[in-house]
């Protein structure tokens, strides 16, 4: 399997500064209405996949005129399109992947975008949904994370409380301490040195980051 990095965009809002990584060692995939943010740029998607129901037909023929490999897939099935493109992603890669579109827009799309995140075949595996400076992922049993001093991180336990959590490198710390989902101890917390790390024993362990600015 290719160690490429990969970036995968919705049909939900990005940042003017949510462009696709550069390189040729990428992997570019539209999911359905995505690809308007890519013609929109003209950039073309090396994979166009879903079902196809909130594309137009502008930004397919697009798609098709640039020889794009398509998947479309029947718009009746158990999984969403971010699911399938995430597990091809997955599939053909073990490097960083980063999501856009995934985040704001309806509340229900980015909950079930921050659910597929927590399956156990992506905690551990270096996906994020981003929004500008904005970051959203599982941290596994340990992640080591570097931006500005003053950057605001929240941990959050997704679903069950998340044990043996310590911290290094944040203004609040945690030495093998236990944050519970009805309780929001783990918000606004804030790197102090550029870097910081993270290490929990058991549980989902959501991590947000966001600007200093928020």
């Amino acid at each position: 399997m290719l160690r490429r990095q990969v970036s995968i965009y919705l049909n939900g809002e990005i940042s003017p500064a949510d462009r696709p990584m550069s390189g040729s060692r990428r992997l570019l995939i539209a999911v359905d209405g995505g690809a308007r943010h890519l013609r929109a740029i003209d950039i073309l998607p090396d994979m166009l996949i879903g079902d196809l129901d909130s594309i137009t037909e502008e930004d397919r023929a697009w798609c098709e005129a640039g020889d794009v490999e398509i998947r479309q897939y029947p718009a009746e099935k158990d999984d969403t399109d971010f699911e399938l493109a995430l597990r091809f992603a997955l599939g053909r890669s073990n490097g960083m992947v980063h999501v856009y579109g995934g985040l704001g827009g309806r509340l229900d799309h980015t909950i079930a975008n921050i659910s597929v995140l927590a399956g156990p075949a992506q905690v551990g595996r270096q996906v994020e949904l981003r929004r500008g400076e904005e970051r959203v992922f599982f941290v596994g049993q340990h992640i080591q994370i570097t931006s500005p001093s003053g950057t605001l991180l929240s941990l959050l336990p997704w679903g069950e409380p998340c044990t043996g959590i310590s911290t290094s490198g944040l203004r609040y710390p945690l030495d093998e301490e236990t944050l519970f989902p009805e309780h929001s101890r783990g918000v606004s917390n804030e790197l102090l040195t550029g870097t910081a790390e993270i290490r929990c024993r058991k549980g989902n362990l959501l991590c947000i980051v966001h600007p200093s600015s928020y």
